[in-house]
């Protein structure tokens, strides 16, 4: 079983992350823990199709998304958000202490049993889903303060839950093809599929959150982020939104600008994020 790794966020802070066991991998991206100092501002979550199961043991954290203004206290479950969430630190001499899992598209769904649409761009409570459950959760976090012994102890309880759950592959493979072919059109997807346009929404709408032209969206700014990290020399904005599909650049631009809060030419003159998803400013 790999061990957490600890990676430096600043000297103020542990940052522990994991790969989750071969059991949960389908389902799940990460599982983190945190404990210290944060030496930043704010946090910005990009969208790329994940939902989050958050638990905070510090003081309250502020979360922002547009209108949605949500303090974080206890123990909180994001859906698929499809513009960026701020996570607002004021104070440099707080101790924040957080365990949380980054569930991959569609994962999310065995562990809440409840269709996931029902949590588009919304943050809340996650024991008015299960109060039993993630109190029980909270709880035996609450107990240890080692971050590592946190994640693990995680991993263990999301693995009995697991258990009780028989997989489903179709939801997978519509996110699959959505996500690696993002040069098909929509109506191309649904033809690849063999189902109808109705079926493939709602399969999706309920296990991933969001309609296939949603998390098309989603995938193809993700795609642009990373283009624009791994390439400082990218100047022609046009010419990448035709290699990703886009009808014009103001389109693109827009839909970069919604899940970043930046231009693609503001985003390439910040500090690249520390993570694929986070932006720390």
């Amino acid at each position: 079983m790999d061990a957490p790794v600890n990676i430096k966020i600043n000297e103020g802070m542990d940052f522990f992350i994991k790969k989750p066991n071969t059991r949960l991998l389908p389902y799940i991206d990460l599982i983190w823990a945190s404990n210290g100092r944060p030496n930043f501002k704010e946090e910005r979550v990009i969208p790329d199709g994940s939902c989050l199961l958050l638990f905070n043991f510090g003081k309250p954290v502020a979360s922002i998304s547009g209108k949605l203004h949500l303090p974080i206290k206890r123990c909180v479950f994001t859906g698929v958000f499809t513009n960026f969430i701020s996570m607002k630190y004021d104070s440099e001499e707080e101790i924040h202490q957080q365990v949380g899992v980054i569930f991959k598209s569609g994962g999310a769904y065995p562990f809440i049993k409840i269709p996931i649409e029902e949590f588009k761009n919304q943050a809340i409570d996650a024991d008015l889903i299960n109060k039993n459950l993630f109190e029980s959760i909270y709880h035996d976090l609450g107990e240890v303060e080692c971050c590592e012994t946190k994640i693990l102890i995680l991993e263990k309880i999301l693995t009995n839950i697991l258990s009780k759950f028989d997989s489903l592959t179709l939801p997978q493979d519509f996110i699959n093809l959505i996500k690696f072919r993002n040069e098909l059109n929509i109506n191309a997807i649904i033809d690849k599929t063999g189902y109808s346009h109705q079926y493939v929404n709602k399969i999706l709408r309920s296990h991933a959150g969001v309609s296939i032209k949603s998390l098309q969206n989603i995938y193809k700014v993700g795609q642009a982020i990373q283009m624009l990290k791994q390439d400082s020399k990218i100047e022609n904005f046009t010419a990448l939104a035709h290699e990703l599909n886009y009808y014009d650049q103001a389109h693109f631009i827009h839909q970069v600008k919604k899940m970043t809060g930046f231009t693609p030419k503001e985003f390439k003159n910040l500090s690249l994020p520390i993570t694929s998803r986070v932006i720390y400013l």
